[in-house]
């Protein structure tokens, strides 16, 4: 595909909606993703929960930003999981009720107790913002 002269690139992109850049945008959370929607077993709610697991696992070590992993995801989700880029994508990483898949189901309160929790004993002490902070300020769990 050509892209018109003057299209902004990646960088242009994340710098504009105020985004960190690590990386670049994520191929580990494509591949996850890529691989995950050839399985016919992937319901949505598993393919949301997969995309809350690669936010886990990448933004703690600072292997991609919030915005690279979510990018890896986006041509692969439904368009009401797909993200917007602003502050409401956070509500929209588990915004139903609860998730079933696997025989299991995960319910909203538990899962943002849980990982508020474990955000909160690491973020909401350190001296700047960064994305699990904010986060945590979005959720009401962090003063700003």
């Amino acid at each position: 595909r050509e892209f018109k002269q003057g299209t902004a690139g990646f960088k242009t992109i994340a710098d504009g909606l105020g985004y960190r850049v690590v990386s670049g945008p994520s191929a580990t959370m494509a591949g996850m993703y890529g691989v995950s929607s050839l399985q016919n077993h992937m319901n949505r709610d598993a393919l949301v929960a997969l995309r809350i697991t690669m936010l886990a696992w990448m933004l703690p070590l600072d292997d991609h930003s919030f915005f690279e992993i979510l990018l890896g995801a986006q041509s692969y989700l439904e368009d009401n999981d797909r993200v917007a880029f602003d502050v409401n994508d956070v509500k929209k990483l588990f915004s139903s009720e609860s998730l079933s898949f696997g025989g299991r189901t995960f319910t909203k309160e538990k899962f943002w107790s849980q990982a508020g929790g474990w955000f909160k004993s690491r973020a909401c002490d350190i001296p700047y913002k960064d994305e699990g902070k904010q986060v945590l300020i979005e959720l009401g769990m962090c003063d700003s």
